[in-house]
């Protein structure tokens, strides 16, 4: 967990900008050829991208820059079936 929470700190501390777009469930496909799910037809997909990574369907990112992120820690994680659990806190 502590080199989890080092690289947490040195992306924060590079303050990215977070970049966000919406495209159709239609378009999804053309942007992520191996996306493992189908998204119904006509819904509209919130895409985010920080800094220069991709962009990647949205995980509940809803900040601007990653520096509204300061102090932000992981806590606990727990791996069940194929889902990730992750615990954390903004001090």
């Amino acid at each position: 967990m502590i080199l989890v929470n080092q690289k947490i700190k040195e992306l924060v501390g590079q303050n990215l900008k977070v970049s966000k777009m919406t495209v159709t469930a239609d378009q999804l496909p053309a942007l992520f050829p191996s996306l493992a799910y189908s998204i119904p037809s006509g819904q509209l997909i919130r895409l985010v991208k920080i800094g220069s990574f991709d962009y990647s369907p949205c995980g509940g990112t809803h900040i601007n820059s990653l520096s509204e992120l300061s102090g932000l820690q992981i806590i606990k994680s727990k791996i069940k079936g194929s889902s990730i659990k992750i615990n954390y806190l903004i001090a």
